[in-house]
């Protein structure tokens, strides 16, 4: 919700779209809890992941349940899901691909080809948000 009140007005595929075009500050802004997450989930054992867990289930630090009640108050998801669900596929499938995001620009190549340019970028965002929205937006 931390996005600009212009951005939210647009509804909540349009905020979580300007958050994936700005993944970068992760690792220029927000470095200290990027790899602190980065540690806790893919560099731990898995009693240590669990405590992470538990802390972002209980403090909810990116503020994902605001943002998914953003979303219903504004018709844009579906109502038929448990709003732990929404939240639990939000956080899980945002992570993972802002993680992808991120490796791309620190260690090109490290996963997939190498030389992802801006457009292909945008053109992956796009592809993302698209099969969140059939996943948990409402239908047209």
């Amino acid at each position: 919700m931390d996005a600009p009140q212009e951005v939210r007005d647009q509804g909540f595929f349009e905020t979580l779209k300007y958050w994936l075009e700005r993944t970068h500050h992760l690792v220029r802004e927000d470095w200290v809890p990027y790899r602190i997450c980065l540690l806790g989930n893919y560099g731990t054992d898995l009693s240590i992941k669990r405590e992470v867990n538990r802390f972002l289930r209980t403090e909810d630090p990116d503020g994902t349940l605001v943002f998914v009640k953003f979303g219903w108050q504004r018709g844009e998801l579906r109502n038929d899901l448990d709003t732990e669900v929404i939240v639990s596929i939000l956080d899980g499938m945002m992570q993972l691909f802002q993680d992808a995001l991120l490796v791309e620009e620190l260690d090109p190549g490290m996963f997939r080809r190498a030389g992802t340019t801006p457009e292909r970028k945008e053109e992956k965002i796009l592809q993302f948000l698209d099969v969140l929205r059939r996943a948990i937006g409402v239908s047209n």
